[in-house]
């Protein structure tokens, strides 16, 4: 969980965060929601038409969601730190 909380720092898809994680696309959407429901991360809103988006540069093609952390989000401390 932490290093999925480290790389959503930057606005990532499902497909990112699982080859990132060595997950499969479904197993990367389950842990955003189950993220998303503890309130460490959200889908950004696109609504722009792939035209005046901040990120505009990275994004993978209309239809896709990019997760980000929630502002002002600190990350949990693993039990050995």
């Amino acid at each position: 969980m932490e290093r999925a909380l480290e790389l959503l720092k930057t606005p990532k898809t499902p497909a990112e965060l699982a080859r990132a994680l060595g997950l499969t696309l479904a197993g990367a959407e389950l842990l955003l929601a189950q993220l998303a429901q503890r309130g460490y991360v959200r889908p950004l809103g696109c609504g722009t038409g792939c035209r005046g988006c901040t990120f505009r540069g990275l994004c993978q093609g209309p239809g896709e969601t990019y997760w980000v952390l929630q502002p002002d989000q600190t990350l949990p401390r693993s039990a050995s730190g």
